[in-house]
């Protein structure tokens, strides 16, 4: 993974990767996140491998249509910030033997930035999927971004009654 942090980050923190399978109840088995180590070089730099175990192209996660979510965060003293993200279908990631891992080739991803939950294009996919799983997901994300779900309901009302 690669990433540039922009200027003044090697002085005010570093920036990590976090990735997580959602939605999170098709992973029981998984473990909630992975991280990387937290970099303070100007570009970023990732050569780390985040595994998943339990994960197999067969699981039920997988076959379901979940997403590996990528989010580059910026650490500070106490909390940290999402400076952007990336959500990628379990579907598209390559399952990697260990005597193939060095050969496959680098994937770049296009990254969004951290803005409200109405105009995040991920949530725009998930809002287009018919099932009761991705609707609670949905609805305990509006709970977890409790300022920012208002925005989030009224922008996209008219589709969530659609689908559900």
């Amino acid at each position: 993974m690669s990433h540039n942090c922009g200027s003044g980050v090697t002085s005010a923190g570093g920036v990590y990767v976090k990735a997580q399978l959602v939605p999170a109840e098709w992973f029981p088995d998984a473990p909630l996140d992975r991280k990387t180590s937290v970099c303070k070089e100007d570009p970023a730099v990732y050569d780390e491998e985040i595994t998943y175990g339990s994960v197999r192209p067969d699981s039920p996660g997988v076959e379901r249509g979940g997403f590996l979510l990528l989010r580059l965060k910026l650490t500070r003293r106490l909390r940290s910030q999402v400076m952007s993200e990336a959500l990628v279908s379990l579907s598209d990631v390559p399952v990697l033997s260990p005597e193939n891992r060095r050969s496959k080739p680098h994937t770049h991803l296009v990254l969004t930035r951290a803005a409200p939950l109405h105009s995040y294009e991920s949530l725009n996919i998930l809002r287009r999927r018919n099932d009761e799983v991705t609707r609670q997901f949905l609805q305990q994300l509006e709970h977890d971004n409790k300022g920012q779900a208002k925005a989030f309901m009224s922008a996209s009302n008219a589709s969530i009654s659609s689908l559900w």
